[in-house]
């Protein structure tokens, strides 16, 4: 009976408590923002079935206003969460790594880790035992990062001995995006001829790119020898150490943060790291491994077959009929001419849009209607990627007939491209105002201001489109790119730094968040003063998500773009104006990629519509730029460039400074073409005055606002074309 008590107790006060989270019938819509909060912390701390139940109930209470449709995306997001952890629980890293947890302590940091090869065993299965490590030419780097002293020793069956070239036996600490410490442990004296060669044992910090011994010592371990050594680090030294207790001591300064590496050691049996440490590491470790499941769930598990019944039948109501009503021709003349429109789309679904075109010219008179004729000639002129001529077609039809939608869609997506994005936010409001209950109009304006950066203006017109009568469900490609806007990635943990210009935020750590935010401000910084400012009314918060791993990374990137961008390191996202980069364990390739994605989000602010060769060719210029003592150094070589460009030759300036982002981004071009927007940029800015005056332009009338198109045409003429070409080619010939 005791037992018994208590129980009815704990599940009275336990649904009394959940209880008093549901809004009340006919309560606020901030009530059911809260309720939603309250779900998303309960997913995060791990239990999703009471998750689940909490939200159904808060959808439920919610019935008789429209919050639940405003909120359409967040609550099947909230559901695939809560529905997956309710059948999958986190897994221990131990069971993922390739080492040895001897102990991990989340809240503190501190970390035990062993690695054992052994004295014997294939070269396979000692490189398996450290699969936890990156392989950096030849050095392995671990992808663990500390914020606090920590040790690591490396135990061996046999010391290297002297080779030529020397390669001493080396680990290095605290590396992060611009400095580390190198403790080198020496060659002991060999007689090389009548020579006798060593290497000192030194403590050698590199910062910015520039050496500094910090301490020395005469190596102590003899070749052919077990050994034990050591690196203690911290908050104010670095010590080296031999296991008899010899070794050398230099200053730490700062904090003992970062991550280590090791190479040139033979023989090892055993590694050891202990300390305080980030847990970025592990976290993406077990973020891979629930992303490998979330993938499988996600092939099975639909959201909407858990929505209420009422919900699904407001947002999903009456769409296939209304995506049938947009396939009429202009004039509403569907059977009119349906031969030559049968034809016309035969050759276009076999992608021969040009034949396409010429049919759709050769048409008679009497064929088709003038209305249905421009339709035909439109979309053939836009497959073949001839946007101005495609625009004007549109106008065609849409003077004609003003209510066909389709025609009128098309021209408002085509005027943010060629005449100006402003402009096209107005014509998509007349849309919107003409088709008050159609889905399409709402979508495209919302995506406009989305990429002019109002993500508020976009969550408001949604908004109006459901209570215009607008199913929700149709609306649901605007809405889901609104809700990434505002809210970003759906992380159980996030930490966030702000900085004047930036706003980080990461699932990694505090100290990763300023990190980051310090960089761009650098760099920022260096945009301002060495391109142009951004405008006084630009000056909103750049927003930067750094992720843990790289598995969270890709499911986001592919949730925003609907595919997968396959081996990259970041991107910048025009239309969420989200700059995302995940935690690659080569810190410098991080760094890098961390300055090129920055760019294109600066970029974007200065000017937001810019050829993108241009675009790419800059952030390539600059991705390579150090401040080194407080200057900067800007326009280093870029062998890989090179290599491309004396491969596959240049692309006459003429045709290369209009190629369209399909053929550049082309599977089979974009290395060239990479390489060729660097190698032009670092013309135009690097040899001499009247080349960076033809930079300067082309920056300034983008910046004013012309379109790319309009812009090439002013500066680029034929007269400068044909001084240009020669000079460039020569140019690139004397960078190799």
């Amino acid at each position: 009976m005791l037992r018994s008590s208590f129980s009815l107790r704990g599940w009275l006060v336990g649904g009394l408590a959940f209880l008093s989270l549901l809004p009340p019938r006919g309560s606020t819509e901030k009530d059911f923002e809260d309720a939603l909060q309250v779900v998303e912390r309960t997913i995060a701390s791990g239990k999703g079935k009471r998750a689940k139940e909490l939200l159904l109930a808060t959808i439920d209470a919610s019935k008789a206003e429209s919050f639940a449709l405003y909120h359409l995306t967040e609550i099947q997001d909230d559901l695939r969460r809560a529905t997956f952890w309710a059948a999958n629980e986190k897994p221990d890293p131990k069971s993922l790594i390739s080492g040895e947890l001897v102990s991990w302590t989340p809240s503190t940091g501190q970390i035990k880790l062993r690695y054992h090869l052994g004295s014997e065993g294939s070269r396979e299965s000692r490189e398996k035992a450290l699969a936890d490590f990156a392989k950096e030419g030849t050095a392995w780097v671990h992808p663990l990062s500390f914020d606090g002293p920590f040790t690591i020793e490396i135990k061996g069956s046999s010391y290297p001995a002297f080779s030529d070239p020397p390669r001493a036996p080396v680990i290095v600490v605290c590396a992060d995006w611009s400095q580390s410490t190198v403790v080198c442990f020496g060659l002991p004296p060999t007689l090389t001829g009548r020579n006798t060669r060593y290497v000192p044992a030194r403590i050698v910090r590199v910062d910015g790119g520039e050496p500094t011994t910090e301490a020395e010592a005469a190596p102590f371990a003899m070749p052919g020898q077990p050994y034990d050594v050591k690196v203690v680090v911290t908050g104010t030294s670095v010590t080296g150490t031999f296991e008899d207790g010899k070794g050398m001591t230099a200053p730490r300064t700062g904090v003992p943060e970062g991550r280590f590496a090791f190479d040139n050691f033979s023989g090892i049996t055993d590694i050891l790291v202990t300390g305080k440490a980030e847990p970025s590491w592990l976290l993406n470790v077990v973020d891979t491994a629930v992303q490998a499941r979330w993938a499988a769930f996600e092939q099975s598990y639909k959201p909407l077959d858990d929505l209420p019944q009422w919900l699904r039948e407001k947002a999903f109501g009456g769409i296939d009929a209304k995506v049938a009503a947009e396939s009429l021709l202009p004039g509403n003349e569907a059977s009119n001419g349906g031969d030559h429109v049968r034809a016309f789309l035969t050759l276009m679904n076999d992608r021969k849009a040009q034949d396409a075109l010429d049919y759709a010219d050769r048409i008679p008179a009497d064929g088709v209607a003038d209305a249905a004729r421009a339709w035909l000639r439109a979309s053939a002129l836009d497959a073949l990627g001839r946007d101005r001529e495609a625009l004007e077609a549109y106008d065609t039809v849409c003077a004609l007939d003003p209510k066909f939608l389709p025609a009128r869609r098309m021209k408002v997506v085509l005027g943010s491209s060629q005449r100006s994005l402003r402009e096209a936010i107005e014509d998509g409001k007349t849309v919107v105002a003409d088709f008050p209950r159609e889905s399409g109009p709402y979508v495209d304006l919302a995506s406009l201001q989305l990429l002019g950066g109002r993500p508020d203006d976009a969550r408001a017109l949604v908004r109006r489109a459901i209570d215009a009568g607008v199913p929700a469900g149709t609306l649901e490609e605007a809405q889901h790119l609104v809700t990434r806007a505002l809210k970003g990635p759906l992380w159980s943990k996030a930490y966030e730094y702000k900085s004047e210009h930036y706003t980080v935020a990461s699932d990694i750590s505090q100290r990763m968040c300023f990190e980051a935010a310090n960089l761009l401000e650098k760099f920022y910084t260096k945009f301002d003063l060495h391109l142009r400012h951004v405008p006084q009314q630009e000056k909103r918060v750049f927003r930067v998500f750094l992720f843990s791993g790289r598995a969270g990374y890709d499911a986001y990137t592919k949730d925003l773009i609907g595919h997968e961008k396959k081996n990259t390191a970041g991107l910048y996202s025009r239309m969420v104006k989200q700059l995302l980069i995940w935690n690659l364990p080569d810190l410098e390739s991080m760094m890098r990629t961390v300055r090129h994605e920055g760019f294109h989000q600066y970029f974007d602010r200065l000017a937001s519509d810019t050829p993108v060769w241009l675009n790419e060719g800059l952030a390539e210029y600059y991705e390579g730029s150090k401040l080194v003592k407080g200057a900067w150094s800007d326009g280093e070589m870029q062998p890989q460039h090179l290599e491309t460009l004396a491969k596959k030759g240049l692309v006459p300036l003429k045709e290369f400074l209009r190629i369209r982002p399909a053929v550049f981004y082309g599977e089979e071009t974009a290395r060239a073409s990479y390489a060729e927007a660097w190698a032009f940029v670092h013309f135009l800015q690097s040899s001499g005055p009247e080349n960076k005056k033809v930079f300067d332009r082309l920056l300034d009338a983008l910046i004013a606002g012309t379109k790319p198109s309009d812009a090439i045409d002013q500066v680029f003429t034929a007269e400068v074309l044909a001084r240009l070409e020669p000079d460039f080619a020569g140019y690139v010939a004397r960078l190799h």
